[in-house]
């Protein structure tokens, strides 16, 4: 036979003599049932004998004979007294007399061909163009194309690009003021400005300075000028040396220099008056 051993476990070896003795459970505590303190009056109206008209009416409404329906000028109807009062008017004067023709009525409708008037009218009358619209939208949404602004206009108005009338009303005497304002400024101002000895000599000591800055940017250029850059820049060097030569040749040769004071010129060189 197979020996068994019980292995005991470290909750059983937590003895307590107190479990040994047997007790019973407590017994459970019920709360008590709710009771509506109305319950004894409802019974009480409950079991009382009501009349049956007093809630819901007649069990069966009764219905008038077929004989007795509602006939006309039967009912009584009670309108709200309404107190009118006639104001005296005076009579208006009345309409003059329509001139007579001297022919009926069946002889003026078969004077007039009405079937020829409405075939005038329709042969002359001009078709009804459909409206232009503009579609901008892949689910088909449409607008008007005169309201869209996607038709041109306004560009072929008269007034298009022109100032209005009003405006060139408004500020022509100001314009006027400041033209005669420019003229006294003029007329109070030398028309020549002598150049004394020290300004022409800086002058040309500018000038010469800026020539030789230009002739050694000029020397620096390559030597074969095959792009179309290379052939503008030689250019441009070239004719600004060409007039700095001419300014300095003019200035050498004309000790008395007066410079115009208008500064309406074309170019510095015409303002300059050698003697």
């Amino acid at each position: 036979m197979a020996k068994t051993c019980a292995v005991a476990m470290p909750s059983d070896l937590n003895e307590d003599i107190r479990k040994l003795i047997y007790e019973e459970p407590p017994p459970e505590v019920k709360l008590p049932m709710y009771h509506s303190k109305f319950s004894k009056k409802v019974r009480e109206d409950a079991k009382k004998v009501k009349n049956c008209h007093k809630t819901f009416g007649y069990a069966e409404v009764p219905l008038e004979p077929p004989t007795n329906f509602l006939k006309k000028k039967t009912r009584i109807v009670h309108r709200p007294l309404v107190d009118k009062q006639k104001y005296p008017q005076e009579a208006k004067p009345g309409l003059p007399p329509k001139p007579k023709s001297g022919r009926t009525k069946e002889e003026e409708r078969e004077q007039k061909n009405f079937r020829k008037d409405n075939i005038v009218r329709v042969v002359r009358a001009v078709p009804k163009q459909p409206v232009p619209q503009v579609i901008d939208t892949r689910t088909g949404h449409a607008q008007k194309l005169e309201t869209s602004g996607l038709q041109p206009k306004y560009i072929y108005r008269k007034g298009y690009g022109k100032v209005p009338s009003y405006l060139r009303q408004r500020y022509q005497p100001t314009y006027q003021e400041e033209q005669e304002a420019k003229e006294e400024e003029r007329k109070k101002k030398p028309p020549l400005k002598y150049v004394t000895e020290e300004e022409r000599e800086e002058m040309l000591i500018g000038l010469k300075k800026n020539w030789e800055l230009l002739q050694k940017e000029f020397q620096l250029l390559p030597m074969v000028t095959d792009t179309v850059p290379k052939i503008k820049r030689k250019t441009q060097l070239e004719k600004r040396l060409k007039e700095l030569e001419k300014d300095i040749d003019l200035i050498e040769r004309n000790p008395v220099i007066y410079v115009a004071c208008d500064n309406d010129r074309d170019s510095p060189r015409d303002s300059l008056k050698c003697s």
